[in-house]
């Protein structure tokens, strides 16, 4: 997954005129900056189960990656990056948001394999099932049918790249396509989340709904703006 998204960065980088050696170094940054906020928020998350052994904090080869702190970390990495260099920040958004979204459909093959990202059971005799004693699932849920998360968010995530597909032909502004990447991937979280196990009974909101209905909130905003500021409505 990092490595297609990689190469579709540098591939959509030059074709928006972005010199390969700038592609280079914000791709580092964000892999290196990304991969920290993404495990930073994890934790947050989770604290409870980090309080009593936060040496457990590196332990990322027991898993727990969040991927809204790596996009948010990127967010601040990519706008200190363009402002240096004097790039457009909208063309760097752009670029960034078709290679995060082709490595996650990839990557997410990963967790439908390991079982760290699953979800509630459907109640029947359908779903993804794990036998395997080192899966990453609570020991009670094996083998029992579970909603099936993984597959959930590449079918949403290919929906995606199908509307960004329509934006890139229709000649969409610069910052379009990473806006509207943000929108339908915090309107997918948001639902898919309703099948994640931890919700108690009563909350109507869970943590990754709320960060969701902001990351929504904000990137619609920034959308209106952008498109007034062309004359656009």
């Amino acid at each position: 997954g990092l490595l297609l998204a990689y190469l579709m960065f540098l591939d959509q980088g030059r074709r928006r005129g972005i010199d390969p050696d700038t592609l280079h170094g914000l791709f580092y940054r964000l892999f290196l900056f990304g991969y920290v906020g993404a495990r930073l928020l994890h934790v947050a998350q989770n604290w409870p189960e980090f309080a009593t052994s936060p040496l457990r904090i590196l332990a990322i080869h027991q898993g727990g990656f969040t991927v809204y702190g790596g996009i948010i970390t990127g967010v601040f990495v990519a706008l200190i990056y363009a402002a240096r260099r004097g790039l457009s920040f909208w063309s760097l958004a752009d670029a960034a948001a078709i290679a995060i979204l082709a490595g996650e459909i990839l990557g997410r093959i990963g967790c439908t394999l390991n079982g760290d990202l699953h979800g509630i059971p459907t109640g029947g005799n359908w779903g993804f099932v794990y036998w395997h004693p080192e899966a990453v699932i609570p020991p009670a849920l094996r083998g029992v049918p579970l909603y099936p998360i993984p597959l959930m968010y590449q079918i949403w995530l290919l929906g995606t790249a199908l509307m960004i597909a329509l934006l890139h032909k229709r000649g969409a502004l610069p910052g379009t396509v990473g806006l509207g990447y943000l929108i339908s991937y915090a309107i997918g979280r948001a639902v898919i989340s309703l099948w994640l196990p931890g919700n108690q009974p009563g909350e109507i909101l869970n943590s990754t709904q709320l960060i969701s209905l902001g990351v929504l909130a904000l990137a619609m905003i920034l959308l209106y703006r952008l498109r007034a500021s062309q004359g656009k409505t």
